[in-house]
């Protein structure tokens, strides 16, 4: 105070007065801390002024302008571990945004369609995303919210047997998830899951329950089995009768290919007599063309026949005539009648010929 009273030339007294006028500006305007993840919403004359977002801000509520935040109070009822049933309450301007919130109300009484009781845990995860429908649209969210979860659980579980209940719960999570959906815009939420923690159901229904899905896991075990055991048999008739059937097949083409195997030796067989009977056919007209030369010859037949018949045989003239030289002469030797046998002037045709006989005898 005396440096700026000398610094600036103003008294004590007027320092004092600064202060005191700061302090009570800073009390009556209210500055407001915000933090992560919070929002506070400022009315003004009892109406929705502003959102003051995470950070230091400050409400005027002097100097005729009246303004104030909004403070909200949701209550609900939680059981704790030991079972006992209390009040949850939320009380305070710093709403949570954006945030994920566990919402874990205590847990509520149901009957099944099969007229059994049971205390379904419901643990709702959600977000507020519009501060101010959340605030003004419903006057107690916590409890709103706990009388939708109350009011759909009895509807759904009442149209169920226990049975169904145990073996399909997503069918009541989806149906919760689908109810808290219809109501997310007008109270300004995001629902992100539903999980449904325990049914809470009497120990004497829970074990005869146990024994009755345990009798009926045998005997579905059972049944499996048996399924089983028949499509194995099943298979292996199958299998069996495949077997014959490849078996029977592959004996049918061994018969089918031994048969064609021994047609097809005949047909060779045949073919081959058949060439060579026509062989010895053709061999056997040959020679008796040959024996009828011969005997034209001996009759007395013209030189023409006999050049006709060298040209229409297809070996040698000199074997031709040797043949016909050897045929004449083992007719005439073989004729009881001559006693003498004259030689032909052309010897040397006729030693030729006899030269050739090894030949002919050997192609004969």
């Amino acid at each position: 105070f005396v440096g700026l009273r000398l610094g600036l030339g103003f008294s004590e007294q007027m320092l004092v007065g600064v202060v005191v006028a700061i302090i009570v500006c800073y009390l009556f305007c209210g500055p407001i801390l915000v933090r992560e993840g919070q929002v506070v919403l400022v009315e003004r004359y009892g109406v929705y002024d502003r959102t003051l977002t995470p950070g230091l801000h400050f409400v005027f509520g002097c100097c005729g302008i009246p303004e104030r935040t909004k403070s909200v109070r949701w209550t609900c009822a939680e059981e704790d571990h030991a079972g006992q049933i209390s009040q949850k309450i939320f009380h305070g301007d710093r709403i949570p945004f954006k945030t994920e919130t566990i919402f874990d109300p205590a847990p509520f009484k149901c009957q099944t369609a099969d007229k059994i009781r049971v205390r379904p845990n419901v643990v709702v995860y959600f977000k507020i995303v519009d501060v101010r429908r959340c605030c003004y649209a419903i006057t107690d969210l916590y409890q709103g919210l706990e009388q939708v979860v109350a009011a759909t659980l009895l509807q759904c579980i009442s149209e169920k047997t226990l049975d169904e209940l145990l073996k399909n719960q997503n069918l009541v999570m989806n149906e919760l998830r689908t109810r808290l959906q219809e109501i997310e815009i007008e109270w300004g939420l995001q629902v992100s899951k539903v999980h449904i923690q325990e049914l809470n159901i009497p120990n004497n229904i829970l074990e005869a329950t146990e024994k009755l899905m345990s009798a009926e896991k045998e005997a579905e075990a059972k049944q499996k089995s048996q399924k089983v055991q028949r499509e194995v048999e099943v298979y292996q008739q199958e299998t069996s009768l495949k077997l014959n059937a490849v078996r029977l097949e592959t004996e049918h083409a061994t018969v089918i290919a031994s048969a064609k195997a021994a047609a097809e030796k005949s047909k060779i067989e045949a073919e081959a007599e058949l060439a060579s009977a026509e062989i010895q056919m053709r061999r056997l007209l040959r020679e008796a063309e040959i024996k009828d030369q011969i005997k034209r010859l001996e009759s007395g037949a013209d030189c023409h026949a006999v050049r006709s018949f060298i040209d229409a045989s297809s070996e040698s003239p000199d074997l031709v005539v040797a043949k016909i030289y050897a045929e004449g002469w083992k007719s005439l030797a073989s004729s009881s009648s001559t006693k003498t046998l004259v030689v032909p002037y052309e010897t040397t045709k006729f030693i030729g010929a006899m030269q050739m006989m090894p030949t002919m005898l050997v192609k004969e």
